[in-house]
């Protein structure tokens, strides 16, 4: 149950674009800093991930390309919403300082 909630939040704030790997990633209207801030950070990681996906299973392995790509959408959920109670993404500067 948990999964297909996370694959139809995924789907409302940017699943959908992940088609178009090459378009950047906008605020949306009335988006926080900080969740836009964790949307931009992690949205081409799952996008990376769902082209290795594509590219990985040939179309008869449909179930198996499912599978990885949920689990590219759990993960990604989990990291924004990780994200967003810290407060939205540190800067690379803060983080390369560590």
């Amino acid at each position: 149950m948990m999964s297909r909630i996370a694959v139809a939040i995924f789907l409302a704030v940017g699943f959908v674009g992940l088609a178009q790997a090459g378009e950047p990633v906008s605020p949306l209207r009335g988006e926080t800093a900080a969740s836009y801030q964790c949307r931009a950070a992690f949205i081409p990681s799952a996008r990376h991930c769902d082209a290795r996906c594509d590219a990985a299973f040939a179309a008869e392995e449909a179930d198996e390309r499912f599978d990885c790509t949920q689990a590219c959408t759990t993960q990604s959920l989990y990291a924004m919403g990780e994200c967003r109670a810290a407060g939205g993404a540190k800067p690379a500067s803060a983080l390369a300082s560590r």
